[in-house]
């Protein structure tokens, strides 16, 4: 995906809410610019809460309280197993009491197989596992749950055929026990547990599950169908359904058979029968059915109350009559506030009393005559009376006024006093002065960030989290590059706040989330520029150019003379860069006519020349990269200029030079593999090879095979030995250690494909060290690497064969012919090859019978 302007409109982000500095920041055309600005304020207005918390936040999901745990368990169908022995000897006991206690099992003779099974998991066996799930099955029906729920518990941690199953059985028992569900990752269990803890989930598979009938009961209780085994909790779970999909008389009529007495989950009915009536718009018919509920859960009535009130605000002035509580007139004020509606606001606060959020409405609708009417009401004469007096007097620049408030409370309020005074200094620029003067941490805060001393900012505010303190915090955080620290000072309820949200989710590349912050500012807000700026650079980063461009497209229309219009110019011409409509020329050209001193420039000029020689322009691309060279893009633009070389012996020269002297790594790196792509083209692996192994471990990895290839394996060794002795080994350098062993002829190079996950290099490299030790006459070692090859990968062929041809020639010669033979008896000859089948016959031939005591 094209990210060369990832943070595209941070290239010029001074704006008056936000300075922005971050030093070196790295943007797509790779130039480096510190961005710097400052706060300057005469003095920051007094600002309310932007929203005020209303107590009840929406519908109840309920869903969560209607999950039943299964009703009946389920368990897998035990297998039988065979008896088996091993290399000539007996069935082992472990297996033996496990074959035994699965058929006494079976005939249900559950204390014999109990006995049998118990013997299993008292050593340490591979059949451990599915023995405890065994064992839980036959708790469970002697009605010994919790032992059952411990035996699953501990099967679900062994690897076995039964594991899942017996996962499931612990889930499933554990549910039914303890009333809930486990955190899982199961198909099936992580949706009960969402269910349980969020009253959605996905729909599981239930077709590799266990419980295939609780399954079933979970996709319809997901999906909003009635479940027979589970009734009560699938009809309300439907309705709820219903009710969402706006199909309320359906839900209604369920419902009504849901909330008679004694049914299991009457109050749940109850809650949703008059949520389906207020969607409807029939309260009269809610508020029958939510006094009934209130005798059988207030907390559920409380909440349909609030939301007849956050339907309709006349709603909540009737709750406020028929409960006669003030705290619907207070949420009905909160609600009006919320909306923007704060004349609304004003008019509840003030009839229920609570003037603080009167004066709060007054001051939002900026009048501060009010405002002063309001505090008249005020009974305690505190700090924030006399605060939100003085802001009040400050704006309406009734000064004389202010004086003798001043004058008053300089000795019981020194702190807003010199605040006051300390805002001449701060006029003036007089950072430092400022800082001094002001006692207020948020006041020297400022100072300190308009000083650049960002730190500072968040250590000196560490202790403050009021509204106006986090934002600089987060101000700070982002002017560092810290976007999470940013967050955690950050909350939704300005746009402010919105904006600094989405731009440290966007420093962090998490795009889409930051969209959904920017989408959310006003149009009237003097940061929408911005916001739709940042908005496009999203999308751009996401892909999505055609919502790019409109956006970018916007800016420049309806905000043609600020500072986004010139970053937004800026996106337009990469997106002319990407995908070229003709108007490169037009849009470079009236960049820098307009933005002559932009640092973009040389930039711009450079993405011309690539698009030039992606066309194949080589001219008009040599003339834009020779403009170049005396830039910071000089080694990029030399780079370019060699690639475009038509002679081959002068390119091949030029990339050489950049290989010894370009500073910057990426250059040195593309030359490198533009050199090599020559070398392959001219068949020339020597010299192929040698620049491969200045590369990655990958490349090296392939220089070693291509300097075998050619027969210079000294050089394979000595890379090959270089690598590893770094203690970097992986599958593909354990295959090519064989390579190097036919090379060397050193069986050290086998014991790194000796530990290969793959079993073909691994059953290789033990065949061939039994080779390697035959042909020296080490009989006894050949023999150990053979027989290994028949233990670890009986499946690999034609290394089993083989491993066992050469194990019977050489117990042959060691006199051990009944071994032979019996080892001889582990071939099948319809696998084995012309040539070893007629080994094969004439060892059968010769050899005695395989005899097994």
């Amino acid at each position: 995906m094209w990210k060369l302007i990832r943070l595209f409109s941070l290239l010029l982000l001074v704006f008056s809410v936000l300075s922005y500095s971050k030093d070196e920041l790295k943007r797509g055309f790779n130039i480096k610019v510190k961005v710097v600005g400052r706060i300057y304020e005469e003095k920051p207005k007094l600002e309310p809460p932007a929203k005020l918390k209303v107590e009840e936040e929406g519908v109840l999901n309920l869903s969560n309280k209607l999950l039943e745990p299964p009703k009946s368990m389920e368990f897998a169908d035990i297998e039988d197993i065979e008896a088996k022995g091993f290399m000539g000897c007996g069935e082992p006991e472990d297996r033996t009491n496990y074959r035994y206690g699965v058929m006494e099992f079976k005939e249900g003779n559950f204390e014999d197989a109990k006995y049998y099974l118990e013997n299993v998991i008292s050593v340490n066996s591979p059949f451990s596992g599915m023995a405890k799930y065994v064992l839980g099955i036959i708790e469970y029906k002697n009605k010994n749950e919790r032992k059952a729920l411990y035996l699953f518990s501990d099967a679900c941690d062994t690897p076995h055929m039964y594991r899942d199953a017996s996962c499931e059985a612990y889930y499933a028992l554990k549910f039914k026990l303890d009333g809930s569900p486990v955190d899982t990752d199961h198909e099936l269990w992580k949706q009960v547990y969402e269910i349980y803890t969020d009253g959605e989930s996905g729909i599981p598979d239930c077709s590799r599950v266990t419980f295939k009938r609780y399954c079933r009961y979970i996709r319809d209780f997901v999906e909003g169908r009635e479940n027979v085994e589970y009734r009560d909790s699938t009809r309300i779970r439907r309705a709820i359904v219903l009710i969402r999909e706006g199909n309320t008389e359906k839900a209604i009529n369920i419902l009504k058979e849901e909330i008679k007495p004694l049914k299991p989950f009457r109050d749940i009915a109850l809650y949703y029968i008059s949520l389906a009536y207020i969607k409807e718009g029939n309260k009269e018919e809610a508020k029958k059915y939510i006094s009934l509920l209130e005798t059988f859960n207030p907390e559920y009535a409380a909440n349909l109350y609030s939301l007849l009130s956050k339907e309709n605000l006349i709603y909540s002035r009737l709750a406020y009559a028929i409960t006669g509580s003030k705290e619907f007139l207070i949420r009905s004020g909160k609600i009006a506030y919320n909306r923007g509606d704060y004349e609304g606001a004003y008019s509840n606060f003030m009839q229920a009393g609570d003037y603080e959020n009167a004066l709060y409405s007054a001051v939002k609708m900026g009048d501060y005559n009010l405002a002063l009417k309001t505090l008249k009401k005020w009974k305690r004469k505190n700090a924030t009376y006399y605060r939100w007096l003085l802001e009040s007097l400050y704006w309406l620049e009734k000064d004389e006024e202010l004086k003798r408030v001043l004058s008053k409370i300089r000795k019981a309020h020194p702190g807003l006093y010199r605040e006051y005074m300390g805002w001449y200094h701060f006029k003036k620029g007089n950072w430092e002065k400022a800082y001094r003067y002001f006692k207020d941490p948020y006041y020297k805060a400022i100072a300190l960030f308009n000083m650049g001393e960002y730190m500072k900012v968040i250590e000196t505010l560490k202790d403050k989290n009021d509204k106006r303190s986090r934002i600089l915090k987060a101000k700070s955080a982002i002017s560092m590059g810290n976007g999470k620290l940013a967050r955690e000072f950050l909350l939704n309820d300005t746009d402010e706040e919105i904006y600094l949200k989405g731009l440290s989710y966007f420093i962090e590349n998490r795009y889409s989330r930051a969209v959904s912050y920017f989408q959310r500012i006003s149009g009237r807000s003097k940061l929408k520029p911005k916001a739709l700026l940042k908005e496009a650079d999203a999308y751009y980063n996401l892909g999505n150019i055609s919502k790019a461009k409109s956006l970018y497209t916007k800016v420049m229309k309806e905000y043609p003379d600020s500072e986004e219009a010139m970053s937004a110019t800026l996106a337009l011409i990469q997106l002319e860069l990407q995908r070229p409509e003709g108007n490169l020329k037009e849009l470079i050209t009236t960049f820098v006519k307009k933005y002559p001193d932009s640092p973009i420039v040389n930039d711009l000029y450079y993405q011309l020349g690539e698009i030039y020689t992606k066309e194949g322009n080589r001219e008009k691309a040599k003339e834009v990269y020779e403009k170049l060279i005396d830039t910071e893009y000089g080694e990029k633009a030399r780079l370019r200029l060699a690639q475009l070389e038509e002679d081959e012996e002068i390119k091949i020269e030029k990339l050489k030079k950049l290989i010894k002297e370009a500073e910057d790594p990426e250059v040195r790196e593309e030359a490198r593999k533009s050199l090599m792509a020559i070398y392959k083209q001219r068949g020339d692996i020597t010299n192929f090879a040698e620049l491969l192994a200045q590369g990655s471990i990958e490349d090296k990895k392939e220089a070693i095979k291509a300097y075998i290839s050619v027969g210079e394996g000294e050089r394979a060794v000595d890379l090959f030995n270089s690598i590893v002795e770094k203690g970097y080994i992986d599958e593909d350098l354990r295959r090519i250690s064989i390579d190097i062993y036919t090379v060397t002829n050193d069986p050290k190079y086998l014991s790194y494909a000796k530990e290969s996950e793959d079993d073909e290099t691994k059953a290789k490299a033990y065949y061939l060290a039994g080779i390697h030790y035959k042909n020296e006459g080490d009989k006894k070692k050949a023999l150990e690497e053979f027989i290994t090859v028949t233990i670890l990968t009986p499946d690999i062929q034609p290394y089993y064969n083989r491993s066992i041809l050469e194990s019977v020639d050489i117990l042959i010669s060691m006199k051990a012919r009944k071994d032979a033979s019996c080892l001889l008896e582990k071939l099948n000859p319809e696998t084995l090859s012309e040539e070893e089948r007629g080994k094969y016959k004439y060892y059968k031939d010769k050899l005695p019978p395989c005899e097994v005591k």
